[in-house]
């Protein structure tokens, strides 16, 4: 088996463990559930969200400065999944002990272990991004990303009916789903960290810092299509923004049983894995733009479903089973938004150039961050209408940013470098 047929396995294998391990502590419908019953307060379920935006893309331009220079990237990431997988020595036991006792320290001690567990992510993104572009071509960009998210969805189907009643009760029933992350996000993370990284373009030396992050937003200027994928994926974040409060507008507007948030979760996944019968060809054959613009669609279709459900003011039951769609489409957005924007970067970065690239990307976008604790406040004073319609409104600017990038061809060839990721 060749160098990259094996980071090839290695990378699914990563992929399937770790969206498996995620999906026992799922930031759509597990964490807000874990998260309302400590504090009542709509900002902290929004603050999920935002500390997985903001965790994931701040420290990412640092990062491509540290690694521009390296021709090899490996080293980070496995730096940063050690510290990922520390994180969980923070979650696991406020949940099992503390939890039913002290909920406010629960609390602080479970925002900062997925803190870091997020900015650990960040971190070895850059990394994990520049290791993807020298093994896999771009003409199965499409496949792998697929395999990932089918693999681990399947998985995570059975997932959802651990997240349900029939386990032991509060808090010792979240302990056990964060024990299960733990456990099997870091098998994935060891997947990757075993890849024998080849030699890439890099620049001779590194340059110093205060220049570095001077000249990131001139790529603002000297590339239009990067400005606009960066408006697109802003747009986006905002559709985004209330993905963690469908869960808890099923249990205080549909009167949503606790255990359903196990099959909404199951929905949500199986979402993730039959799109991928879209998503794969469409990344395999086609440009990074096309699948930007049918996954922007699809994320507009979230909040669209949402609002309907509470503008029509559906019987409790009815407004139940139509949160399924919901959540079956937001499975299916998650993934084609992952892999159309990794695509359309990939392609659009030069080679020596791509930890710039990401890092300007993901840091740029962290302003995006404040979306979903604004989606709280707003819902915490106004309604769940507004906020879904809000949502919805930022689907239509982002589908618009994206008739406006260039239609740039795949590659048959593998990129040559100088997300999500696992």
């Amino acid at each position: 088996m060749s160098r990259k047929q094996a980071a090839f396995r290695l990378g699914i294998a990563n992929g399937i463990l770790f969206n498996l391990g995620v999906a026992f502590a799922d930031p759509n419908t597990v964490l807000p559930v874990f998260v309302s019953r400590l504090t009542e307060a709509k900002a902290a379920v929004g603050l999920l969200s935002a500390l997985g935006i903001g965790g994931w893309l701040l420290p990412q331009l640092l990062c491509a400065n540290y690694m521009q220079h390296r021709p090899y990237k490996m080293g980070l990431y496995r730096a940063t999944a050690l510290v990922r997988s520390a994180s969980w020595l923070l979650v696991v036991p406020a949940a099992f002990l503390l939890a039913g006792h002290a909920p406010g320290l629960t609390l602080a001690l479970f925002f900062a272990g997925f803190a870091l567990f997020t900015l650990g992510g960040g971190a070895g993104s850059i990394a994990f991004m520049d290791v993807v572009a020298k093994t896999v071509p771009s003409n199965r960009l499409g496949s792998f990303f697929g395999a990932r998210a089918i693999g681990g969805g399947l998985l995570a189907i059975p997932a959802g009916f651990l997240v349900g009643p029939g386990g032991p009760g509060f808090p010792a029933s979240f302990g056990v789903l964060f024990l299960l992350s733990a456990v099997i996000c870091t098998m994935g993370l060891a997947c990757f960290a075993f890849i024998r990284e080849p030699v890439g373009e890099s620049h001779p030396e590194r340059e110093p810092l205060l220049r570095f992050l001077a000249g990131a937003p001139g790529l603002l200027v000297a590339d239009p299509n990067f400005r606009r994928l960066l408006a697109a994926s802003v747009c986006l974040a905002a559709v985004g923004m209330v993905a963690p409060f469908y869960i808890i507008f099923g249990r205080e507007r549909l009167d949503m049983p606790a255990g359903m948030a196990g099959a909404y979760l199951s929905a949500q996944m199986l979402g993730s894995v039959l799109s991928n019968v879209v998503w794969m060809p469409l990344g395999n054959r086609h440009s990074g733009k096309v699948v930007l613009y049918a996954a922007g669609l699809v994320a507009t279709a979230v909040p669209l479903g949402a609002l309907a459900i509470a503008w029509r003011q559906l019987p409790a039951g009815q407004g139940q089973a139509a949160l399924y769609a919901v959540f079956f489409a937001m499975g299916a957005s998650g993934v084609g938004g992952f892999i159309s924007f990794t695509k359309y970067l990939l392609e659009l970065a030069p080679a020596a150039d791509r930890p710039r690239y990401v890092g300007a990307f993901n840091t740029f976008g962290a302003a995006a961050a404040v979306f979903p604790v604004a989606a709280g406040l707003l819902i915490q004073h106004t309604s769940f209408r507004l906020a879904f319609g809000v949502a919805a409104a930022a689907g239509g600017l982002a589908l618009l940013t994206i008739s406006r990038l260039a239609d740039l061809t795949p590659s048959d060839a593998p990129v040559v470098a100088a997300k999500g990721a696992g």
